[in-house]
Order: C-alpha cells, then sequence, then structure tokens
C-alpha cells in the first residue's frame, strides 16, 4: 500500500510486497512459494530450502595472520 501511495520502499519491504503480489494477495507469507526459479525466492523468510548460515570459527593462526595484515 506504501508503494501505492507514492512512498519508498526498503530493499525488505519491497521483497514482501512482490512476494505478496505474486502469491494472489495471501498476506500471511508463512508458507513456501515453492518457486525456486523465483530471484527472490533465496530470500523468503519460509523458504524450507533456504540455505542455514552458520557460524565461522577462526583459528588462533588465523587471527595472527589479519593482525599481522593490519600492522598490528
Amino acid at each position: 500500500m506504501k508503494h501505492l501511495e507514492g512512498g519508498r520502499l526498503t530493499l525488505r519491504q519491497a521483497t514482501l510486497a512482490k512476494c505478496y503480489d505474486c502469491m494472489g494477495y495471501f498476506s500471511d507469507g508463512k508458507i513456501d512459494c515453492k518457486m525456486p526459479k523465483c530471484p527472490l525466492h533465496d530470500f523468503m523468510a519460509f523458504n524450507a530450502d533456504k540455505i542455514k548460515l552458520t557460524t565461522r570459527t577462526i583459528t588462533e593462526d588465523h587471527k595472527a595472520k589479519m593482525k599481522t595484515a593490519r600492522g598490528q
């Protein structure tokens, strides 16, 4: 509605608005649309196939190399 009234949207708002439009104005949006060819599918909050980001463990050796690169 904000877009239709001439307002500016954030990237997240625009993504959700496109999904809302594509899903036939289904406002809940808590289901996977099952459209993997859509360029926005990877950004869907309820994408069942979404790649889970994991935390990366940095070794002490790597930390020392980063400090050396920064000149510390």
